[in-house]
């Protein structure tokens, strides 16, 4: 089954250079250009997803706030959360951090965001695996 993920991001290259990207490594992606797209789509509200990615600085609503948002509303909404942005304040750093959100920093690579995809797969199955590796 593959890993579902949702891109949220405004500027269209960086959008479709993820979803291509996600697409191609072998994910199931849905994107959106901002955030009420993503919260008014009908198939959306009913899916549950592994990963959302969104930028933070975005018409009508922040990264930051859809997270926090979903977090209250629906909590079980996705289990991993990332929030992109080119300019970070100290307070939504703040508040990504609380949220338990992965912070990334733009300019970033492609293998940023692999590398913390990776991470938050191997938690996933961190309960299952003793410090060796072994099933325990």
């Amino acid at each position: 089954m593959k890993k579902k993920v949702v891109v949220i991001e405004d500027e269209d290259g960086i959008r479709e250079f993820l979803e291509y990207l996600l697409s191609e490594v072998g994910f199931e992606v849905k994107s959106y250009n901002n955030a009420p797209a993503f919260l008014s789509d009908s198939e959306s509200a009913t899916t549950s997803f592994d990963f959302i990615i969104t930028d933070n600085y975005m018409p009508h609503m922040k990264g930051i706030e859809l997270v926090e948002r979903l977090k209250t509303t629906k909590p079980s909404r996705a289990k991993h959360y990332a929030v992109i942005s080119g300019s970070w304040t100290e307070d939504d750093l703040i508040r990504a951090q609380r949220l338990g959100c992965k912070t990334i920093s733009k300019p970033f690579g492609m293998a940023e965001i692999l590398s913390w995809i990776n991470s938050a797969n191997e938690e996933d199955f961190s309960p299952f695996f003793d410090t060796h590796g072994h099933i325990g």
